[in-house]
């Protein structure tokens, strides 16, 4: 009789934790998922050295283990369409 009166309370927790854990990781890669759009504003303003060194520290970032096959991070890459703005950047003369 108890657990049918608590399951919804321990669904609504155990739902609530899932989103903290997502919220989580969302945060933690925060900076991968603002970097085209740093990037750009980065480049609009003429700081192409900021705009390599924030690629460059999100390649890291994304090489320390999370994105650990050479495959996910090239369909990572290229589904968040970095490699074409900085690709983009260093055509432009300096």
């Amino acid at each position: 009789m108890a657990r049918c009166a608590f399951k919804p309370l321990f669904e609504r927790q155990a739902q609530t934790e899932k989103i903290r854990s997502v919220q989580g990781m969302l945060q933690r890669f925060r900076t991968l998922f603002n970097l085209p759009s740093t990037i750009c504003e980065s480049s609009s303003k003429g700081e192409h050295d900021l705009a390599i060194r924030e690629y460059k520290k999100a390649i890291a970032k994304a090489t320390i283990g999370h994105l650990c096959s050479l495959q996910k991070q090239q369909s990572f890459w290229a589904e968040i369409g970095t490699e074409e703005i900085v690709n983009e950047i260093r055509k432009r003369p300096s």
